[in-house]
């Protein structure tokens, strides 16, 4: 079971384990862990991390002798980023990125596949990482589009 699940609940371990699946590839990629949550009372994780300047994430989930097992990632180039994580308690949203200067104030999420959306206050920092629960209505994988604002309340063009 250790060999299966053999990440302690602790950032460094989390950290050194985020490394070999990165650096998998005979590739060199320096990693910083940015934040680290449990989904609700699941037995799911995320880890919200900076790979080399990239944002990126990694969902974990616990085995029977209480450590985790990394089970997916993702990373990419956009200021904003998303995933979405489905879990017994619901469907979590997780949006992730950078916000150099913090020009990011808030940011619109709009549910393709239901009628709903939801704004979301951006965390003050370079890299930020909020993750909501979706009502209990939507139990299917969303399609997401999202706007962000500035602190004035104008709308942001991403990627300028």
């Amino acid at each position: 079971m250790y060999v299966q699940y053999p990440i302690k609940t602790d950032a460094g371990d989390i950290k050194k384990h985020l490394e070999g699946w990165e650096n998998w590839l005979d590739t060199s990629h320096t990693i910083e862990v940015i934040s680290f949550k449990q989904l609700g009372e699941t037995g799911t994780y995320l880890a919200s991390y900076k790979l080399d300047d990239s944002p990126a994430i990694a969902k974990l989930q616990k085995g029977i002798n209480s450590r985790l097992k990394i089970v997916w990632s993702s990373s990419g180039t956009g200021e904003v980023r998303y995933d979405y994580v489905a879990t017994d308690d619901g469907v979590y949203v997780a949006l992730y990125g950078v916000n150099p200067n913090e020009k990011i104030s808030m940011i619109e999420v709009d549910l393709q596949t239901a009628d709903y959306s939801y704004r979301v206050d951006v965390p003050k920092g370079d890299y930020f990482t909020v993750v909501d629960l979706l009502p209990p209505t939507i139990k299917s994988p969303v399609a997401i589009s999202f706007t962000a604002y500035d602190k004035n309340g104008k709308q942001l063009n991403l990627g300028e």
